[in-house]
């Protein structure tokens, strides 16, 4: 089997990112000829040549494409890897043609996708656009049924959130952290630096808890908004028992994700959230807010409202190395699954 993913490959970081990184080391361990191109490249060292890291000029793009669309054999399957459709909608039509002869799958990730492409015109181009696509994977019941509203055909989807598991390592959780009281809860939240992430829901929470008792992670990755940054910054500088990093690679995240007592997840929208079900699978308690459909395990929390998120610490909990990781089975097994079908 020849699989070429397409989409961005860390860094930076971010869920599709690091799922495409993940996913391609899978399919390498189960013996697929995998491919990636990176459409976020310029200027990468090219540590691994499956990895093709697009250059920053237009003409240096449309030029290497061309090459590697050459360079792919008609049973190879093109997996696009997107998170909504911002800059791929751009490029779709381009990637269509120079892969035409490939079998195709989609898989979109996004919780803003919907508001994105919900006009006539952008129903219109999805209908287009799925058209010439074999499977489109959603990872979650909300995008699916979107689709299926539209008219997308129920045969052409499947629902298969985008996780897979990586084991921590205690020795990377930054001194900083790992000198922390043994007696202090720990507290996670991760994202963009962008309005939708909603961060403030959690600050609005820290002057409430007791600052001998919390310690609250801010772990900054992907795309920034310089006046939210600004803003979610100057909120955090009141506050001692904050810790703030940035960019973390994804190894150094899920230590610091396994030595957290409560992982928060802010969003206003969401897809499937990676670090929801790592959480989840390695016993820290999740607090989410309820804008889409969550993982059994949960306590979710209205994203409009900090006093619901208050009431879920009020309730107490149980410290991160007394939990009991609820199962979350990776689902690259089902990707790999639908790959079988399409080449069968």
């Amino acid at each position: 089997m020849k699989v070429l993913q397409i989409g961005g490959y860390p860094p930076p970081i971010g869920g599709t990112s690091v799922h495409i990184q993940r996913f391609h080391l899978y399919l390498l361990d189960h013996g697929v000829e995998s491919r990636v191109i990176d459409y976020l490249g310029y200027g990468k060292p090219n540590r691994d040549r499956a990895v093709v890291h697009l250059p920053r000029g237009l003409a240096q793009k449309l030029i290497t494409l061309i090459r590697v669309s050459r360079q792919t054999t008609a049973d190879t399957i093109v997996h696009f890897q997107v998170s909504g459709m911002g800059r791929f909608k751009w490029a779709a039509p381009l990637l269509l043609a120079l892969f035409r002869r490939q079998p195709k799958v989609i898989s979109i990730r996004s919780g803003l996708f919907i508001g994105d492409m919900d006009s006539r015109l952008g129903r219109a181009y999805l209908r287009w656009l799925l058209h010439h696509i074999r499977k489109v994977i959603s990872v979650n019941v909300e995008i699916a049924d979107y689709l299926a509203g539209i008219g997308i055909a129920a045969d052409k989807l499947a629902v298969i959130p985008g996780f897979i598991p990586q084991q921590p390592d205690p020795a990377l959780v930054p001194k900083t952290l790992a000198q922390l009281d043994h007696d202090k809860t720990r507290v996670l939240t991760s994202g963009y630096l962008e309005a939708y992430y909603n961060f403030d829901v959690l600050i609005d929470c820290i002057p409430h808890l007791d600052s001998t008792r919390y310690h609250v992670v801010f772990a900054f990755y992907g795309d920034i908004d310089p006046d939210y940054e600004r803003h979610i910054l100057a909120r955090l500088a009141a506050f001692e028992n904050v810790t703030i990093l940035r960019d973390q690679p994804p190894d150094v995240f899920v230590s610091v994700l396994a030595a957290s007592d409560i992982y928060v997840r802010t969003t206003r929208a969401d897809g499937d959230s990676n670090a929801v079900r790592e959480a989840l699978g390695l016993g820290t308690t999740v607090f989410a807010t309820d804008c889409v459909q969550r993982p059994d395990g949960c306590a979710l929390f209205s994203h409009k409202d900090a006093k619901t998120l208050l009431a879920l610490f009020s309730e107490g909990v149980t410290p991160a190395n007394q939990h009991t990781g609820t199962a979350q089975v990776s689902n690259a097994d089902r990707v790999f699954d639908l790959y079988k079908m399409l080449v069968s």
